[in-house]
Parts: structure tokens; sequence; C-alpha cells
């Protein structure tokens, strides 16, 4: 917002002494050069916020998704099905079957 009054003011004075010396355009100068610095100051500082919020929530995000994945692995290791290791002719037999197909 102090940007904001700063440009209304320039420009209200702009007005009424457009072209009356060259220290006049100087500050003129010097006031649009300071109300742009502050103004990409105050982008970078929403912008760093913003990406702050950000990764907070994906690191919220991702320690639910481990908590969650961590609460599944019992019911996903009682639902599959222990195999016994292959054995040589059991290869056979298997690699036999997928040339059938």
């Amino acid at each position: 917002m102090k940007s904001v009054d700063e440009v209304s003011l320039v420009l209200d004075l702009c007005c009424f002494t457009l072209g009356i010396d060259e220290s006049f355009h100087v500050l003129l100068h010097d006031s649009f050069k300071d109300m742009l610095v502050s103004f990409k100051i105050d982008i970078s500082l929403h912008m760093y916020e913003f990406r702050q919020c950000m990764s907070e929530n994906y690191g919220t995000i991702h320690l639910c998704s481990q908590q969650i994945l961590v609460k599944q692995k019992a019911n996903v290791s009682i639902q599959t099905e222990k195999t016994n290791a292959a054995t040589k002719t059991t290869q056979v037999v298997r690699s036999n079957n997928i040339l059938l197909y």
C-alpha cells in the first residue's frame, strides 16, 4: 500500500509541475525507483511466504502418506500369499507355459 500512495503522490505532483526543472525530474526518478524497489521487496516477501506455506503443506502431506503406508503395511502382508522358492523343475515348467501362450 505504501507503493500505491507514493505513486499517487508523484502523479499529483507531475500534473502541476511537469517540466519545471531538472531537479524535479531527478526527484521523480528517485521516487519511482524507491517505489519499484519497495514493490519488488513486497512481492519477494509474499512469494517467500507462499513458498514456505506450500513446502509445509507438502511436508504434511508426505508425512501423512508415509503414516498411511505404515498403517496399511500389516494388512498388505497378511493378504499376500507366501510362495516357495522356485526349483529348477518349476522354472522349466513355468517357462514352457509362457512359451505356449
